[in-house]
């Protein structure tokens, strides 16, 4: 019990602290963000609760952990933060498809002209946005009028490459 108590307070804690940072102001690189606010949270809770031990702070039997517990604690709130940052991340950013499929949606019943889609839904609203965000995150670079991979990105591509080939896609993807 003492393990998902400590968990789901660790990550909750990490939660409220982002919302209170998004309130303040949204963050350029919000899963560089994310990442701090959960690990530093862990990393601050590990820290305070080994303090008190070593100082040898009389806590009810609910707070004494043991490394074991401490390593469970910690398998719960790793897994549970990157699985929420992978959400957010997903939500982060409208992906081509969600823009359209809204787009579509405020026409109501009688649909969207096709005319109307193809002028709507061009390059600007979808693809140069995520070349802003490639640029941005250092992912690619422009080089006079070409734009080029960096490490960062070839990176990202070798681990999509690998995570294709081992769950067994051959095409590619959209």
């Amino acid at each position: 019990m003492k393990i998902l108590f400590w968990g789901l307070t660790i990550v909750f804690c990490a939660f409220i602290l982002h919302l209170i940072w998004w309130k303040i102001k949204i963050p350029q690189r919000q899963t560089k963000a994310l990442l701090k606010i959960f690990f530093g949270t862990f990393i601050f809770w590990l820290f305070t609760l080994q303090s008190l031990q070593v100082a040898n702070v009389q806590l009810p039997p609910f707070f004494l952990i043991n490394w074991p517990e401490y390593f469970h604690i910690s398998l719960m709130v790793v897994a549970l933060s990157l699985s929420y940052i992978s959400f957010y991340t997903a939500l982060e950013v409208d992906s081509p498809t969600l823009v359209m499929i809204l787009k579509i949606e405020e026409t109501g019943l009688e649909g969207m002209d096709k005319n109307l889609f193809e002028n709507i839904l061009n390059d600007d609203l979808l693809v140069k946005p995520r070349v802003k965000d490639l640029i941005r995150d250092k992912m690619a670079f422009w080089e006079e009028d070409r734009i080029k991979i960096t490490t960062k990105g070839k990176r990202l591509v070798w681990a999509l490459q690998f995570h294709r080939k081992v769950i067994g896609v051959t095409g590619i993807g959209g």
